[in-house]
C-alpha cells in the first residue's frame, strides 16, 4: 500500500519556521504597543493583552528549554559526540 503522506523537506521547514518567527514577533510588538498606548492614554494597564504577552513568552521559553534539553541529552540522536 502506497502512502500519500507528504513530508516537508528541510528548506520548507526553515521557511515555515522563519514565517512563524515573524508572525510571533509582529503579534508581540502589536500587543505591546496596544498596552503601552492604552496605558499612556488612560493610565490603566490592559490585562488581557498583557496576559497574552506573558503566556506566549512563557510557552516560548518553556518549549525552547525543553527542546534544548531533549536534543542535548546524553544518548540523543542529535547529540554529536
Amino acid at each position: 500500500m502506497v502512502s500519500n503522506h507528504w513530508k516537508a523537506d528541510e528548506m520548507e521547514r526553515s521557511v515555515n519556521l522563519r514565517a512563524m518567527q515573524y508572525a510571533w514577533a509582529f503579534l508581540l510588538v502589536s500587543l505591546m504597543i496596544w498596552v503601552i498606548a492604552e496605558y499612556m492614554s488612560t493610565g490603566e494597564l490592559l490585562t488581557i493583552p498583557l496576559i497574552l504577552i506573558l503566556i506566549s513568552n512563557m510557552i516560548f521559553f518553556s518549549v525552547k528549554l525543553w527542546l534544548t534539553k531533549r536534543m542535548t541529552a546524553p544518548g540523543s540522536e542529535n547529540n554529536e559526540e
